[in-house]
């Protein structure tokens, strides 16, 4: 097993996948690398694959005329993302852009319609990446209507500390994410999350850095997380 490879089975989706699949997957994959700032791909533009994040971070967001961003998340490694123009063909819904220098796995949409012609069992396979978002999205709206936003907050930090356990040791867990950002995704005030955020520094969950946040106790966290 290859390097990146071992990354990738980190994650739930690849890795209960059948040997034949991620096979056929990887032998069409290329490797791509951005630095932090650089555009992946922008809203509107015709899509051009799948892509997988190897190391790094992927920003990925929107923009209204007036230039204002509305920041959705970021996609951390082993999370493949994409995969929603594979099914409909229509242009990217929102901009990609590297939050951190970036490594990718990348499979061109060529390859991936000739594969799933060749193939077609393996359409399940993508809609189950589609289907566990489509879970995920619907937790997060509801937690938007549901929860106030330190749970909002605080749940959000658990998520993202989950997936960075995937490939870091447990007792040392960096976010790679800074307050302003954090404040974005939940629709609240910068004021607002840093409160939050000092609030679970004093109790000695997390402990702040500069652009990252340090997990201290991820169990504590995810107690915390819970709805009251």
């Amino acid at each position: 097993m290859n390097e990146f490879q071992s990354v990738l089975e980190n994650g739930k989706w690849f890795s209960s996948r059948s040997d034949a699949f991620k096979s056929d997957v990887l032998e069409r994959a290329h490797l791509k690398s951005i630095e932090a700032g650089q555009r992946l791909f922008s809203r509107g533009e015709s899509a051009n694959g799948v892509f997988a994040v190897l190391d790094g971070s992927i920003r990925i967001s929107g923009h209204n005329k007036e230039g204002k961003e509305s920041l959705l998340t970021f996609i951390d490694p082993p999370d493949w993302f994409g995969e929603l123009a594979l099914f409909d063909s229509d242009p990217r819904t929102h901009d990609a852009v590297a939050a951190l220098d970036t490594d990718l796995l990348f499979i061109p949409q060529s390859s991936l319609e000739a594969l799933l012609t060749l193939k077609p069992v393996y359409w399940r396979d993508f809609g189950i990446m589609l289907s566990n978002k489509l879970r995920l999205s619907f937790g997060l709206i509801e937690d938007m209507a549901l929860l106030p936003a330190s749970k909002r907050l605080t749940k959000r930090i658990f998520l993202m500390a989950e997936n960075a356990a995937l490939n870091q040791i447990r007792s040392d867990l960096v976010i790679n994410v800074d307050q302003a950002s954090l404040a974005a995704m939940l629709s609240i005030s910068r004021q607002t999350a840093n409160q939050i955020l000092r609030g679970l520094e004093e109790r000695g969950v997390i402990s702040l850095e500069y652009g990252k946040i340090k997990v201290r106790d991820l169990e504590a966290l995810k107690l915390a997380a819970m709805p009251s």
